[in-house]
């Protein structure tokens, strides 16, 4: 889709994966790699599809699809649901304003990986009868290629 998928992997049974989509630039026949984009619209069709903007604001309140929470359990169910319906496909775009709090931006990134292990968790016990937490590597592997963690962070500063 016109965008170079990196992938982080710790060959361990702790969650050490971290997925970066970014564009690639071709500069006298080497490929180097270009910042992501940060509006939407800079993202190609198929990738906008999947994806779902999640932002803070400097009173660290947070938007998710463009709606208000305050409630962390509401918005794992409503991220968990993304999640189910997009697969391998979901990308998160995460963007926070100047004057958010520390505590607000780690928040807002514990959520969003609780969301993801929350449907790791349904699908190992549904494929394996047993937790996440339990999987060999090998189980691990199948399930973050079904949800792999695809959190894009950009720049909230216009």
């Amino acid at each position: 889709a016109g965008f170079l998928k990196v992938i982080y992997v710790q060959p361990s049974g702790s969650e050490s994966t971290i997925t970066r989509n970014i564009a690639p630039a071709q500069n006298e026949n080497k490929i180097t790699v270009q910042k992501a984009p940060q509006y939407p619209k800079e993202y190609p069709a198929a990738l906008r599809d999947n994806m779902s903007i999640v932002k803070i604001n400097s009173n660290d309140r947070i938007f998710f699809k463009d709606n208000a929470y305050s409630d962390d359990e509401n918005l794992i169910n409503i991220g968990t649901d993304f999640i189910r319906a997009h697969g391998n496909k979901t990308l998160f775009l995460f963007t926070h304003e100047s004057g958010t709090s520390y505590k607000a931006y780690v928040h807002m990134q514990d959520l969003l990986m609780r969301c993801y292990e929350q449907v790791r968790n349904e699908k190992a016990i549904e494929l394996y009868g047993k937790n996440f937490s339990v999987l060999n590597d090998t189980e691990l592997h199948r399930i973050y290629d079904i949800y792999p963690a695809n959190i894009v962070e950009v720049d909230g500063k216009k």
